[in-house]
């Protein structure tokens, strides 16, 4: 995933920081989206809210699920 103006620690989904979007991140949104973890420190909210409501939910979850299996982009 390229965007010009963003940094490795700004692609959209990169739940766990790694510079790669993968299962590893929807597992990773998974546990932040029902409170077993937190997000790391200064990590911009739009990073993990994938559809926009402004909540890092289960919705996001399974967006992230649907981007990572190809069917969204």
């Amino acid at each position: 995933v390229f965007e010009e103006g963003l940094s490795d620690l700004d692609i959209p989904g990169d739940a766990n920081l790694d510079g790669v979007v993968d299962v590893l991140d929807v597992m990773t949104l998974a546990q932040i989206a029902v409170g077993k973890t937190t997000p790391e420190e200064g990590m911009p909210q739009d990073i993990l809210d994938l559809n926009g409501d402004d909540v890092v939910n289960l919705l996001d979850v399974m967006y992230l699920a649907q981007i990572t299996a190809g069917r969204l982009s």
